[in-house]
């Protein structure tokens, strides 16, 4: 859902290879190497604001923002 609260939630059709999420300043706070359909990324820890998804796969990439709240 979007906003979130804490746990975001990504299902893909084609294999992800990586996630990246960054702060409104393009700074990188999280990756990791996925190599699967689907992924949880938890953002309980991080401060309420804007967020922004990198996802990486073979060939291509997507982004998207997540807001998240209390």
């Amino acid at each position: 859902p979007n906003p979130t609260n804490g746990l975001v939630s990504i299902l893909s059709k084609t294999q992800i290879n990586e996630i990246s999420v960054y702060n409104p300043e393009g700074r990188l706070l999280y990756q990791k190497q996925i190599n699967g359909m689907n992924a949880k990324v938890d953002l309980s820890a991080f401060a309420v604001g804007t967020y922004f998804f990198k996802l990486k796969f073979d060939e291509k990439q997507a982004n998207f923002k997540i807001l998240k709240s209390n």
